[in-house]
């Protein structure tokens, strides 16, 4: 959250969770959707991580996934408004 708050644009995160927030809701109820997903959050966290100082080395599969998938969320985000994350807890 950190390093999306102070380094990427809020039409990014709104692109984000235009897809997130029902793929949360779907892998709540699907193992293989989370399956699916760990990878790739896994090693993009791992090269923010680095980017951000945490870890000494990066990521080659999560510059790959940062790479493909947030110019994806951020045109997404150019043609949709801001979701609220918070709602995913409501009803966990």
């Amino acid at each position: 959250m950190e390093y999306t708050l102070k380094h990427l644009p809020q039409s990014m995160a709104n692109g984000y969770h235009l897809w997130a927030i029902p793929y949360v809701r779907l892998m709540r109820k699907s193992p293989l959707a989370e399956k699916l997903m760990y990878p790739i959050a896994y090693h993009r966290a791992r090269e923010i991580a680095y980017q951000m100082g945490y870890l000494e080395k990066g990521s080659m599969r999560g510059k790959i996934c940062r790479a493909i998938l947030e110019p994806i969320c951020l045109f997404l985000g150019l043609f949709t408004k801001e979701h609220k994350y918070q709602e995913l807890w409501r009803n966990a």
